[in-house]
């Protein structure tokens, strides 16, 4: 029954992927096709991915879920798990999903696919910016120090815009140098940028070109805020 179960599951899926030209798929090795479906994960090429998923479940469900072997089924597994957050991202492309649904999509197809909305760097050294940004999304910087109470007030709110916008990365900088009491003013990332006042902000866009920094970037990000509370 439970094989019988999870076959449904698999099909049912695989079903809501576009369609692919279709080969004698009793000819496709399961090994083969993980191979390449890893090469499209890590080259973030979704329309690789989906063909080779679509592959390797196509095969499965020929060669009949009982008659898998371990690591084929453990394949299987793992192509169907890269399906799944490929529809939730095609569910919100769509749009129409409430809040809370878009909410759990999202952090089910950035955990699928290990995207991660909100990094911590630098911990007072010196950074390259260029090297921080991610192409194809809007890169928010916000320079922090634990010991700076507005910043650790605003940050949760830029976590969260961070987390329910799939178009927003948010690299937060920690200018304070491992043991350091209060604000590290004095560390190499705070001279850096000539630091006078935290939190301290800045936003590319996503082709990487700066659109503001300051009290005009927190004005944005604070818009953006409210913008989703208002959804």
């Amino acid at each position: 029954m439970r094989i019988v179960l999870v076959a449904v599951m698999i099909a049912a899926l695989a079903a809501t992927l576009p369609a692919m030209a279709q080969e004698d798929t009793g000819q496709v090795s399961i090994t083969t096709a993980y191979e390449a479906m890893q090469a499209a994960v890590q080259s973030a090429n979704l329309e690789a991915t989906a063909a080779q998923a679509q592959a390797i479940v196509t095969a499965a469900m020929q060669k009949g879920l009982a008659n898998l072997t371990a690591d084929e089924a453990y394949i299987t597994g793992v192509a169907n798990y890269y399906m799944m957050g490929m529809v939730f991202d095609q569910a919100i492309a769509l749009g129409g999903l409430s809040a809370e649904r878009q909410q759990f999509a999202r952090k089910i197809a950035d955990m699928v696919f290990n995207r991660q909305s909100v990094v911590i760097i630098s911990h007072g050294e010196q950074f390259d910016i260029e090297g921080q940004l991610v192409p194809g999304k809007i890169t928010v910087f916000d320079f922090f120090s634990k010991f700076c109470g507005p910043c650790m007030a605003i940050g949760p709110v830029l976590e969260d815009l961070a987390t329910r916008r799939s178009d927003i990365m948010l690299v937060k900088v920690d200018i304070n140098r491992p043991g350091v009491q209060g604000i590290d003013w004095a560390s190499p990332v705070a001279q850096q940028f000539g630091l006078q006042s935290i939190p301290y902000f800045r936003i590319y866009d996503a082709e990487g070109k700066p659109v503001a920094d300051g009290n005009e970037a927190r004005g944005i990000l604070m818009q953006w805020a409210q913008q989703l509370e208002q959804q």
